[in-house]
């Protein structure tokens, strides 16, 4: 059963972005396909899911209105990202691969300005990207 991009939209709508339901959500950078639970998430250093400060920008789609920020990281490719609704442990909400993969080195930190993590519920796949 496939659902129309309308209701996909309302579905982030009244979930992820009802604050009541979801006070804090976090991101997480994943080297693989997550999955239904998250796997291939980044581990060491100092990786830690970033708090995922939202607003709506259109029907089924969601930005980041804070700057996400993180410091070392481990060697290796970043290919997709996550929504988490804990900071550590948690449920797995939602996941999907970025337009533009990348590469870290060993220690590198990486920072988002608002608005440059765009989570798109209205497309068949959830499809976050990194702008910019």
């Amino acid at each position: 059963m496939s659902l129309s991009p309308y209701l996909r939209g309302e579905f982030v709508r009244r979930t992820l972005l009802d604050v009541s339901l979801f006070p804090h959500l976090y991101v997480s950078l994943h080297y693989n396909e997550p999955g239904e639970e998250g796997q291939y998430e980044l581990r060491g250093m100092s990786y830690e899911r970033m708090e995922f400060e939202r607003t709506e920008l259109a029907l089924g789609m969601m930005a980041n209105t804070n700057t996400l920020q993180t410091l070392a990281l481990p060697d290796g490719p970043v290919s997709h990202i996550g929504l988490w609704d804990s900071p550590k442990h948690g449920l797995f909400l939602v996941g999907g691969a970025l337009l533009a993969p990348f590469s870290v080195r060993i220690g590198q930190g990486l920072s988002w300005r608002p608005g440059e993590i765009v989570f798109n519920m209205a497309e068949p796949e959830p499809l976050p990207r990194k702008q910019g």
